[in-house]
């Protein structure tokens, strides 16, 4: 704006102090004025963009200084091992929607090669016995759960336990699993029974959680207050530690709200954590969280919303998953983090497969990784959801009947390919604007690697150094809701990121 002005005024006064002056002259001299005129004007113009070294991309009330050049060196630091167990996937809707038994679904998870896979899943974990068809729902376990009795009715062809679905991914993909143990239902028996076949069949079990989001209201008959919840947890603890020595077991945290609200979900909050903390017979601390899109979603326009939600994610999820580490330390001491659930709240109408979910879902691996080393760490991640029949939440749906994948489901195919690798991560930086980074090496081959995503309008070079090429994969959308159909997945040596992309550069 400011720059602008100054052009105007620097036209206005030429114009007026040169007209009445040109009056008197002859035409060549007249001429020659103006010649001279338009060169200094010309000077002046590249001088004054010469002293701005970041582009503006403007959307409505929105400005990203966005720098033109990157610069990224070879960072001498030792840095730390990339943990692909963060780029793993909840499952349930995959099962109780019957995914399974869809070849273009299981071609879908083949070529995305999942590392790490959430078994049961979710709430029907709660209710999953290991013993009969599907999840093994019992009705009168399910009385008050209408949902579950409808999972039920989907299960009824079923004739085999739900399990040999995750075993049969397992192998095929050679991803572990983190498993939720059903407390509120089930029993230590039927915990370890669950073990013992994954342990039999060659999959590796990385932890055992206890429970699923036990700390709600619908629960509050069966689990009252935190006491009760360690007096269900105890038993499974017990009898898993003297079975597997070495299983890792995780503990349920309730939501993490900033602030110092004091209405009554967030004083039984405090109350479950400060008691939990006392205990010692957990390795981890299980985080579940769902970025709020509420706040974006009244916008008059599309544009508005998305341009919405460019400042509000931002805010938010530049700091969330520091925040919430922060947070839990307040608590809980030398244990790990788990984040088994995470997505954007309530995306089914605006922000489901699109760009922005998954700039935002990109965001979530990068502040995981940012923060897996030091106390409480994060050491596990499992995104809400791999596969459903529908799209909003997930990598893989169904349309027409024919297995379809998500922006977000490139994302990860893209970033968790490089997670598999034995790579070592040097720097996690945001660089302002909508551009963040993350640069790795690969340990066997020393090949440098540059994980970029490019949220702005505004093309971005990449300079790395004195280096003979590079390869950059990347996926382009066209606007910030683009959806699969609006994307173009390309290959190029050229080491720019496009507006509105996320990509892999590499380079010896």
């Amino acid at each position: 704006m400011i720059f602008s002005k100054v052009i105007i005024w620097f036209i206005t006064v030429v114009i007026k102090s040169t007209t009445n002056c040109m009056i008197h002259l002859s035409q060549i001299s007249r001429n020659k004025i103006q010649l001279k005129l338009g060169l200094l004007f010309l000077a002046f113009l590249v001088s004054c963009n010469n002293h701005h070294h970041s582009k503006k991309t403007k959307r409505n009330n929105i400005v990203l200084e966005t720098p033109s050049n990157i610069s990224i060196t070879d960072n001498q630091q030792e840095g730390f091992p990339l943990n692909p167990n963060l780029f793993g996937f909840n499952t349930a809707y995959l099962y109780q929607d019957m995914l399974i038994e869809n070849q273009g679904v299981l071609q879908k998870i083949a070529d995305l090669q999942p590392s790490l896979l959430r078994f049961p899943g979710g709430t029907v974990a709660n209710y999953y016995h290991p013993e009969g068809a599907g999840f093994g729902f019992r009705d009168d376990e399910m009385a008050f759960k209408e949902k579950m009795r409808e999972i039920k009715q989907k299960q009824k062809k079923r004739t085999y336990d739900a399990q040999n679905d995750a075993i049969k991914i397992c192998s095929s993909t050679n991803a572990k699993i983190i498993y939720v143990a059903n407390i509120l239902t089930g029993t230590p028996e039927e915990a370890i029974k669950v073990l013992d076949k994954f342990k039999r069949n060659h999959v590796e079990v990385v932890g055992v959680e206890l429970g699923n989001e036990l700390y709600f209201k619908e629960y509050r008959k069966e689990i009252p207050d935190v006491e009760a919840y360690i007096a269900k947890c105890k038993p499974f603890a017990n009898m898993l530690r003297e079975k597997f020595p070495t299983i890792k077991i995780g503990v349920l945290s309730p939501k993490y709200k900033d602030g110092n609200k004091k209405d009554q979900n967030t004083l039984f909050y405090n109350d479950w954590n400060q008691k939990l903390s006392q205990e010692t017979f957990y390795d981890a601390v299980i985080s579940h969280y769902y970025v709020d899109s509420k706040s974006c979603q009244t916008g008059k326009t599309k544009e508005d919303v998305f341009n919405c939600s460019l400042s509000t994610f931002n805010i938010e999820d530049r700091t969330l998953l520091s925040n919430i580490r922060q947070h839990l330390k307040g608590w809980y001491k030398n244990k790990e983090i788990w984040l088994t659930e995470y997505n954007i709240n309530k995306p089914h109408e605006y922000f489901g497969n699109t760009m922005t979910q998954t700039f935002l879902l990109g965001e979530y691996l990068f502040g995981m990784a940012s923060n897996a080393k030091g106390e409480m760490p994060y050491t596990i991640g499992t995104v809400h959801q791999l596969a459903s029949e529908v799209a909003p939440f997930s990598m893989i749906y169904l349309k027409n009947g024919q297995a379809e994948t998500t922006v977000s489901y490139d994302l990860y195919q893209l970033f968790g390919n490089i997670a598999k690798k034995s790579v070592i991560v040097k720097e996690i930086k945001n660089c302002g604007g909508g551009f963040s980074y993350m640069l790795a090496e690969n340990t066997q081959d020393k090949t440098k690697i540059i994980l970029y995503m490019n949220k702005s309008n505004t093309e971005v070079n990449i300079n790395f150094g004195n280096h003979a090429s590079c390869v950059n994969n990347y996926i382009k959308g066209a606007y910030l809701w683009a959806s699969k159909d609006n994307i173009v997945s390309k290959t190029s040596n050229v080491s720019v990121a496009l507006p509105i992309s996320f990509g892999v550069l590499e380079y010896n």
